[in-house]
């Protein structure tokens, strides 16, 4: 599988508000679990706004590094960009 693909799909669900609820919580874990351990992602944006997925990235040690103020398609939607620590 393309690796841009599996990314896609893994921004996907992690940004699915129904993904990020406590109950279920485990499904986004193995993917970035995944992600880190296979394909061995480092890095993630965030959109700002998301303080459950902020949260989430840093209970599994991500870190902020830096903070933009638009997105990638240079909307006014505040990223943070977060490496794992």
């Amino acid at each position: 599988m393309n690796p841009f693909f599996q990314l896609t799909i893994l921004k996907w669900w992690m940004c699915g508000r129904h993904l990020c609820e406590p109950r279920i919580i485990f499904y986004p874990k193995l993917v970035i679990l995944h992600a880190i351990n296979d394909l061995k992602v480092k890095k993630v944006d965030v959109n700002e706004q998301n303080p459950q997925a902020i949260g989430f990235y840093e209970h599994i040690r991500f870190e902020i590094i830096n903070r933009s103020e638009l997105d990638g398609l240079g909307k006014p939607y505040p990223i943070l960009h977060m490496q794992l620590g």
